[in-house]
């Protein structure tokens, strides 16, 4: 286990992951990996099947943090984006970098997912570990229209 001042020293990312050696991580049951396997491919068919068989929505993968909808935003998979909020997945829930699936969708250009995020109430405010919020982060990967959705400065 790392001390605090050995902690201080690491960045979050790398913190968690020495925690995570400590460990051994959760383990994932078939029916949450078809549904992790699904929201990055954009399968919502196979997401709905994984969830109604018992996928849990809130698992987060012990290597990045990500749950299956930060997932699904980061490819920008809108139809799986909203199949996971229609059975109610965390809109807020954070990776081990405190992004959110907003911050994913905005950072990677995917406008329709940002809209049907803000929709269903993410929160744009939110900061991840660095200070970033969703449009601060779009703004500097160049994305003016999804900054422009958030507020135009990225901090609405």
């Amino acid at each position: 286990m790392l001390g605090r001042a050995d902690a201080a020293k690491l960045s979050a990312r790398a913190y968690a992951a020495k925690y995570n050696e400590a460990k051994p991580p959760a383990q994932m049951d078939t029916w949450t990996k078809s549904l992790f396997e699904s929201a990055e491919k954009g399968n919502p068919v196979s997401l709905v099947k994984a969830i109604q068989s018992g996928g849990n929505i809130e698992f987060h993968r012990w290597y990045e943090g990500a749950t299956p909808v930060i997932v699904a935003a980061k490819e920008g998979h809108l139809e799986c984006v909203g199949v996971l909020l229609g059975y109610g997945a965390s809109i807020n829930a954070r990776d081990f970098d405190g992004w959110t699936a907003l911050m994913w969708a905005s950072c990677n250009g995917h406008t329709s997912c940002v809209m049907k995020l803000l929709e269903w109430q993410a929160d744009p405010l939110v900061k991840d570990l660095r200070g970033e919020t969703a449009g601060t982060l779009a703004l500097s990967n160049e994305h003016e229209g999804i900054a422009n959705l958030l507020g135009g400065t990225g901090t609405p």
